[in-house]
């Protein structure tokens, strides 16, 4: 084998390796189709240099030439097949848990310090954490809402307005560093417990009935059972939700990681919210996607009670982020985060 041949091999060798450490099966097949039309190249090359000679010496189909070309070409292929391949299996956090997309550059982030989490300024459980022995928490209440800041912190005096419209104009409730693009993240042991969810939700501040329209959210519940669905609260306490989908089994006595993303893109010109739900059911840190919604409009009628359209997309961030259960009054946790994303269709 000459020189230039071997280099096209090594080549080929090399796009194989990456395409073996590639998840995403779309891309995938496009990489091998890329990689195999290498080897489909060279034999035609081969073939054309026994019927003439001279065309190896003098067309463009030389041997270097064809090598540079193969080069080229195969990498202009695999880097345009890599730009389809998702970021999720990018990186992971300090925990090691994969995360499904980038930290957004100079964004916010929160992890739940796992030696002292009340120690935090920036995390109020709003009930008593147990150190287990395996260094994860024991959470024994009924109703639980952990909500997690900004650097920014929550002062409600800081909220100016609660007019949906005047929201989704300016992006922000409180402060343009609220939680609004968001991949949040927790591991749960349910221990004992019933009939209800984990409920992760952002993207509004208090929730309580003596300030309705502070209380807005996007909300991912993971019933007990196994199910999930989205919910979108306009205003407090009332709620809109999707069908629920059967994505696992029984949450009882055994860990699972749960996600909620939540993201905005562009549309047109109109601007609409991403939902998706990500599990690690085998307790991995590695996660798959369950359940996606878009509201592009025509969900919720409550939006007019707070100045906004009543199917008001909630477009705006929030600077509360919480993680919610009720009816389990024995729940171990750990590997909490919030961090803010870069978004894919931003």
């Amino acid at each position: 084998m000459i020189r230039w041949e071997r280099t096209v091999v090594m080549l080929r060798t090399a796009m194989m390796l990456l395409i073996s450490k590639n998840r995403d099966k779309k891309a995938l097949t496009s990489l091998q189709h890329h990689v195999s039309s290498i080897g489909v190249s060279i034999q035609m090359y081969q073939k054309r240099r026994t019927e003439n000679a001279a065309d190896v010496t003098n067309g463009i189909w030389t041997g270097p030439t064809l090598a540079i070309l193969l080069l080229f070409g195969v990498g202009a292929m695999v880097m345009t097949s890599l730009s389809t391949i998702p970021e999720a299996y990018a990186a992971v956090d300090k925990f090691g848990v994969e995360m499904v997309y980038p930290t957004k550059t100079g964004g916010e982030q929160w992890f739940m310090n796992m030696i002292n989490p009340s120690s935090d300024s920036r995390f109020a459980p709003k009930t008593t954490l147990t150190k287990n022995t395996d260094g994860s928490w024991k959470v024994k209440s009924d109703a639980v809402r952990m909500n997690v800041y900004t650097s920014t912190v929550y002062d409600q005096d800081n909220i100016a307005t609660y007019n949906q419209k005047t929201l989704a104009t300016k992006g922000y409730m409180q402060s343009s560093n609220d939680w609004k693009n968001i991949e949040m993240t927790g591991y749960v042991k349910l221990i004992s417990g019933s009939g209800d969810t984990f409920t992760w939700y952002a993207r509004g501040g208090k929730h309580s009935d003596s300030y309705e329209c502070e209380g807005t959210a996007y909300k991912s519940w993971l019933w007990y059972n196994g199910r999930t669905e989205f919910a979108k609260e306009q205003v407090h306490p009332d709620t809109t939700t999707t069908a629920e989908k059967s994505v696992t089994g029984s949450l009882t006595g055994k860990w699972i990681g749960f996600k909620f993303v939540m993201y905005n893109f562009q549309n047109s010109g109109k601007t609409f919210v991403k939902l998706e739900t990500w599990l690690d059911p085998d307790n991995d840190k590695d996660f798959v996607k369950v359940y996606e919604k878009v509201d592009s409009g025509g969900w919720g009628n409550d939006g007019a009670m707070c100045g906004g359209t009543s199917d008001q997309i909630i477009t705006w961030g929030g600077p509360i982020a919480t993680f919610r259960w009720d009816n389990a009054n024995n729940v171990d946790i750990k590997w909490f985060s919030v961090r803010e994303i870069r978004p894919p269709l931003a």
